[in-house]
């Protein structure tokens, strides 16, 4: 699987990271402000951002409206894969919902040949709502994070 994917109205296309790169940049841009309350002054720059995303990461364009950023990898105690999700953000309105966003995930994970995709964020104000959404659509708890 390329490294960077656009679903559109059903199809799937690859693309390159120019071609990509606007696509998280607005993405960085949007989230700028809520990761600046957590990170600080060592919140990275919107360019550093989309530099590592676009070196560290699969992306997959949405419909033109969410931007999915995921890495495959192992825990240390396993050989199987899993799917680590490191930013599902909105970068335009329209109606795509969460059920088609989690409809591509899946395809995902079959496509990667993995048994578990790992979603969460950090940046809602509200955990719980988030957790309540993701459970709606099929999605169930399985890691507590704290912060100290």
């Amino acid at each position: 699987m390329a490294r960077y994917s656009r679903f559109l109205e059903q199809e799937h296309t690859y693309l390159t990271a120019n071609q990509m790169r606007p696509y998280v940049v607005k993405a960085m841009t949007l989230y700028k402000d809520i990761l600046r309350e957590r990170y600080g002054d060592n919140l990275l720059s919107i360019q550093e951002a989309t530099e590592n995303a676009l070196v560290q990461l699969h992306i997959v364009l949405i419909e033109d409206e969410y931007l999915l950023g995921y890495f495959i990898g192992h825990e240390f105690c396993s050989h199987a894969p899993i799917m680590q999700e490191e930013f599902l953000i909105r970068i335009q309105s329209g109606d795509v919902g969460l059920p088609q966003v989690f409809d591509v995930i899946r395809l995902l994970k079959k496509c990667h040949n993995v048994e578990e995709c790992r979603l969460g964020t950090m940046a809602p104000g509200n955990q719980r709502a988030i957790q309540h959404l993701y459970k709606k659509h099929g999605a169930e708890p399985v890691l507590t994070i704290m912060r100290i």
